[in-house]
């Protein structure tokens, strides 16, 4: 039952994807790199090309320069520095 209405979730929002923009990221593409990621969530929300030389990207990179590992979730490999899977 649990994943059927997973499965439905998702469904509806692939759906509604398809009429409304949507932006879709994942937790642990933000903890494992996230300026980038970052920069293509602000791209979609500005809905330009490129925050390149902007004081969007100097802050992105300012605030994800501060780090996270306070307030990490997922615990890193030491030796790599990866998600364990």
């Amino acid at each position: 039952m649990y994943l059927k209405g997973w499965n439905d979730y998702h469904t509806f929002n692939r759906e509604q994807s398809k009429t409304t923009p949507t932006f879709f990221i994942t937790y642990e593409q933000l903890i494992l790199d996230p300026v980038p990621e970052v920069k293509k969530l602000f791209c979609f929300l500005l809905d330009v090309e490129s925050v390149d030389g902007t004081v969007v990207e100097d802050r992105i990179v300012q605030i994800c320069g501060q780090g996270h590992k306070k307030h990490e979730v997922y615990k890193l490999k030491s030796g790599t520095g990866k998600l364990y899977r």
